[in-house]
């Protein structure tokens, strides 16, 4: 069967919530018990990890699992939610904590289960990935980059030229000239 590497990664995703779905009852539980730890001894992370929690119990119990949808609709819904991007450190913890349940459930509950795992951390990996993804690109534009450079004065620049890659070679995207530099010196 010869696949590209594209349509290989998404099979791969594919059999990760496939696995889920397998053992929701189970990874449910194990997802409630380690909820019920973070509210009984106050975490700071609870309220994240509630959220979480409810996500993706509410999508293993959907009729159809879209791996696109389920990321565009939890960068939407926690948007939502929260007002802010995702905190990469907090982003890390929940996704870790949610998938090591996973991985203990499909452990208790097969046997040879070495070959399942690798399915499941890329699906929590791809999650995590687009999630952080998503805070950078929010937080990064390049015009304000550009001006930033020009400002720190490490450098003496005093226009800076965007280019773009076309067809027969590149043309001028945008020219930045910073007269207020040169009016400074």
């Amino acid at each position: 069967m010869n696949l590209t590497l594209n349509n290989h990664m998404k099979l791969v995703l594919k059999n990760g919530v496939e696995l889920l779905c397998d053992h929701q009852d189970q990874i449910i539980k194990e997802w409630a018990g380690i909820l019920e730890y973070m509210k009984i001894h106050h975490k700071k992370s609870a309220h994240a990890f509630e959220f979480a929690f409810s996500f993706f119990s509410q999508f293993l119990k959907m009729s159809e699992q879209n791996i696109d949808h389920l990321i565009s609709d939890i960068r939407t819904e926690w948007f939502q939610q929260f007002h802010r991007p995702p905190e990469p450190n907090l982003l890390i913890f929940i996704l870790s904590l949610l998938e090591n349940a996973v991985h203990k459930v499909i452990k208790l509950n097969t046997t040879r289960s070495f070959h399942l795992h690798p399915s499941v951390q890329f699906l929590f990996s791809k999650i995590c990935e687009e999630m952080l993804a998503s805070t950078k690109h929010d937080k990064f534009h390049i015009d304000s980059l550009c001006e930033q450079m020009v400002r720190s004065e490490q450098l003496d620049i005093e226009w800076i030229a965007r280019v773009e890659h076309v067809e027969n070679g590149y043309q001028l995207k945008k020219l930045q000239v910073y007269q207020w530099k040169q009016n400074s010196k």
